[in-house]
């Protein structure tokens, strides 16, 4: 007894292999629209089984089936695997399997379902590079030997041609669904950064009510008859800072609106140069048990305009940040007798 001769493994088998897993249809369930297509098959050929075959790198899988109660067999074994090879006609027909060198010792000729006559059309997809692939085949097949006219190959591959468009529109619709998500999953991150930003935004508004409170008492202790002056040392102290937190407010609360879309000009208004350098001093001394030995001094140099008009929320802003960065990163100071200067436009171009 002779023996049964597998299909030969084409040569991009791995990337056709890998190109239809990359369709995620294989062991998904069944689906009317191709259900149909095999019921159409089996009725036009008046056969007892209709497959639609997508062959894998070890089996052949039954995307729908007519007639058998099996979901996949071996690669090995299906005259599918035949089919898909590079060849003329397209067309695998086989009249009857017994005659035929190639399946007459086959399992599923000498035993259920007994395979008499086969006619696979392949299942051709074509990718985004051009490139086309044979993933299967639908297929009809009868116990009984039969002959097929050139038009009922017509229909066969016509019928498979519906098939890959079926594959075709699956796959476009899975695409579309991990569009719409990603861009769901996206609006989701950017609605979340908005409400993050209009969340600081009304924090930052809300703040300014009790600062204002803590300034009017601020206000109240400072002008006591008893008040000493160590306690109005430390209330101007205060009264920076407090400044200080609703200059970050403003500034919070223009980000926010900023973020919404709303266009922010600078806030160009005079003020003196004097008054800030004097308030930023008071600051810095509240930090004394971080100063390391630094003491922080401001001289206006003659010929210097005090008074200058721009935006004063941001000028401060700058400042701080130059002292805050100077205090930090300096080291102790070895000879507190030699003083470090800067220039107002030296700390401008160090905030650049």
């Amino acid at each position: 007894m002779g023996e049964h001769i597998p299909a030969p493994i084409p040569a991009n088998d791995q990337q056709r292999v890998e190109f239809l897993r990359s369709l995620m249809v294989l062991d998904t369930g069944r689906e009317e629209s191709f259900d149909r297509i095999t019921d159409a098959a089996h009725k036009a050929f008046d056969v007892p089984v209709a497959l639609v075959s997508l062959v894998d790198a070890e089996r052949q899988w039954f995307k729908s089936c007519v007639g058998i109660d099996v979901d996949s067999t071996h690669r090995d074994l299906a005259f599918c695997a035949h089919a898909i090879l590079p060849k003329k006609p397209v067309t695998l027909v086989v009249e009857d399997a017994k005659e035929d060198e190639r399946f007459m010792h086959s399992a599923l000729v000498l035993g259920p379902p007994y395979i008499r006559f086969y006619a696979g059309a392949p299942l051709c997809y074509t990718d985004l590079n051009g490139q086309e692939w044979k993933l299967g085949t639908l297929c009809v097949i009868d116990s009984k030997p039969r002959k097929i006219t050139e038009d009922q190959i017509a229909m066969l591959e016509m019928l498979a041609r519906l098939v890959v468009t079926e594959l075709e529109l699956r796959m476009k619709f899975k695409t579309r669904v991990k569009e719409v998500k990603d861009s769901a999953d996206q609006h989701a991150v950017l609605r979340a950064a908005e409400m993050h930003t209009a969340y600081i935004g009304q924090v930052a508004h809300d703040l300014r009510t009790p600062l204002n409170s803590f300034n009017l008492g601020l206000e109240a202790l400072r002008s006591l008859d008893d008040a000493t002056p160590e306690m109005v040392a430390i209330i101007d102290t205060m009264k920076v800072s407090l400044e200080l937190m609703d200059i970050t407010c403003t500034k919070a609360i223009d980000h926010s609106k900023f973020e919404a879309g709303r266009d922010l000009a600078a806030k160009h208004a005079p003020f003196l140069l004097s008054d800030v350098l004097k308030k930023s001093q008071i600051v810095v001394a509240g930090y004394t048990h971080e100063s390391r030995g630094v003491t922080y001094e401001y001289k206006i140099d003659e010929g210097v305009v005090d008074s200058v008009i721009t935006d004063k929320e941001w000028f401060w802003h700058i400042l701080m940040n130059f002292l805050s960065n100077a205090r930090k990163f300096t080291t102790e100071v070895a000879n507190p007798a030699t003083p470090q200067s800067w220039s107002t436009a030296e700390i401008l171009a160090a905030r650049k």
